[in-house]
């Protein structure tokens, strides 16, 4: 049976779902790019009253 006739029974299976398809995810490193939580900058700006 095709996949695209298949009821999904839980969704999270999804992934699995997926992998079974085709689609699978592929981890892309971008160099220089640090997302740890120690890296995070955040920037507060002072907002207008409304």
């Amino acid at each position: 049976m095709d996949k695209s006739d298949e009821k999904l029974e839980n969704w999270r299976n999804i992934s699995e779902w997926l992998d079974d398809t085709g689609y699978k995810n592929q981890s892309i490193k971008v160099s220089g790019l640090d997302l740890s939580p120690d890296k995070a900058v955040v920037n507060i700006t002072k907002s207008r009253p409304f």
